[in-house]
């Protein structure tokens, strides 16, 4: 039946790059894909992307998470 997914993420600044770090849960359930959008238009699938960025800034991101077993998702931005 799978479980329900909640986004969350932690990021560390350094200079014009960003670490992020996944902290989802997904109670009764397994994540089985993650999906980052940078708000400069770039993105990423991994679980904890670092990103670089051209200029400084205030950017939006966005993290998706899904569920595997019903195909359940959740987004933080």
């Amino acid at each position: 039946t799978g479980g329900t997914p909640s986004a969350n993420f932690t990021d560390t600044i350094s200079g014009l790059t960003v670490s992020f770090t996944d902290t989802s849960t997904d109670n009764g359930g397994t994540i089985s894909a993650h999906s980052w959008t940078f708000g400069d238009g770039s993105s990423s699938t991994a679980t904890n992307p670092s990103h670089s960025y051209a200029a400084a800034g205030t950017y939006s991101v966005t993290e998706t998470v899904t569920d595997s077993a019903n195909g359940s998702t959740n987004s933080k931005t």
